[in-house]
């Protein structure tokens, strides 16, 4: 049995504690336990992403592992649009900038140099560039509403905005 989950989330459960006994005013014990909550699966997810990433031995495959992860955090960004929740959209979307215009942007610019434009390596490019920038741009934040009167909700939105404009359309559809 793999108990590398269960320590991990019991050390960021005892962190948390502790960060929260420290004076200050950061988030109580019981806001961090419940952030915890939240982004266990998220956290699991990413550490297996980032040993997938690891793994990658070529510039497409790394792109598609970021890909993965970026759809894994448009996915949390919608839904922290869905239930109104700014503090979340502002969390994940930062992760899922830094992703895009970071990892995922340049490999896919890695994988364009090293690929020939006839090869089925190629075709396979196309579609996670495709994944990729549909996925980032798949989060949409109102400008109005709950979310649209929040100033976090909208630094998130420039930022998702951002990062879709780093990745681009695939060069098909330019």
């Amino acid at each position: 049995m793999n108990c590398r989950p269960l320590l991990v989330t019991a050390v960021l459960a005892a962190l948390a504690a502790w960060v929260s006994a420290q004076p200050g005013h950061g988030p109580t014990a019981a806001e961090m336990l419940k952030l915890l909550e939240t982004n266990r699966g998220l956290y699991t997810d990413l550490a297996r992403s980032a040993l997938e990433l690891s793994d990658a031995n070529t510039s497409l495959d790394r792109a598609d592992r970021c890909r993965r992860v970026a759809e894994r955090l448009a996915r949390e960004a919608r839904q922290a649009v869905e239930s109104e929740d700014a503090d979340r959209l502002a969390e994940v979307s930062d992760h899922l900038h830094a992703v895009s215009t970071g990892g995922l942007a340049d490999n896919l610019a890695d994988a364009r140099r090293e690929i020939a434009p006839a090869s089925e390596d190629y075709k396979r490019l196309l579609q996670v560039h495709r994944q990729a920038f549909d996925s980032v741009s798949s989060v949409k934040v109102p400008a109005d509403g709950e979310l649209g009167r929040s100033k976090r909700a909208q630094a998130a939105k420039e930022k998702l905005s951002a990062a879709a404009a780093r990745l681009g359309p695939p060069p098909a559809d330019r």
